[in-house]
């Protein structure tokens, strides 16, 4: 599911409704990248297992750069994320992979499919910033399971 900004436009059909799908509980639909999440308790009464997702801290910044790591393939967008990155880097190392790249080597550094585990674990964090507002992306979810800071 895309944002308004990124999906097109398009005429309004005969009879039209007006619902709101949105990732906010005050939607009329509610649309939801990620998971569900129950309460220990609740878990627990419906067969649930609990699973630790324990980090050790002693590896969690071990032989990394250091900075922030972002892949970014759209460089103009509504959100105006390029500029709040523009100003961050002033602050701290970026790194930018994909079509945004500063670096011309960086431009194909994560082949599109592919997972690059060992690319993302060497940075301490990820850029997770989205084209329009308002909008986290599955990706985000994806990357949930490394040991960054998001």
């Amino acid at each position: 599911m895309e944002t308004p900004a990124n999906s097109g436009r398009h005429a309004v059909p005969l009879n039209f409704f007006n619902w709101t799908a949105t990732h906010l509980f005050s939607s009329d639909v509610i649309f939801k990248y990620g998971v569900f999440y129950l309460s220990a308790k609740e878990a627990e009464l419906k067969g649930f297992k609990f699973v630790d997702y324990h980090i050790d801290e002693s590896k969690l910044f071990k032989k990394r750069k250091s900075g922030i790591f972002g892949l970014i393939s759209n460089c103009q967008t509504a959100s105006k994320r390029e500029m709040a990155i523009k100003e961050l880097s002033k602050y701290i190392n970026i790194t930018i992979g994909g079509k945004c790249a500063l670096d011309p080597k960086d431009m194909n550094i994560c082949p599109l499919g592919e997972r690059c585990v060992e690319l993302f674990e060497q940075y301490p964090f990820y850029f997770a910033i989205e084209n329009s507002v308002s909008f986290l992306h599955l990706h985000f979810f994806s990357l949930t399971q490394y040991n960054w800071i998001h």
